[in-house]
């Protein structure tokens, strides 16, 4: 379910937020924390973050991207 919601935010946010989030994760954070880092994701827990993101919509989901 993670890696759904991942990839939509890359397919909506583009390269250059994958290319951002490789960096994070080559400087040490795994993959949720450093989704949750980049798109600025409120919450404690960044895979429970990334799983209430899951039934949003697109429109939803830019509107987070672009907010970042």
């Amino acid at each position: 379910r993670h890696m759904i919601i991942e990839h939509r935010l890359l397919q909506l946010a583009g390269p250059k937020a994958r290319q951002h989030i490789r960096q994070l994760k080559q400087s040490g954070l795994k993959t949720e924390p450093a989704f949750a880092s980049y798109f600025h994701i409120p919450g404690t827990d960044p895979y429970q973050a990334l799983l209430a993101l899951e039934p949003w919509t697109d429109d939803q989901l830019l509107d987070l991207i672009v907010g970042r």
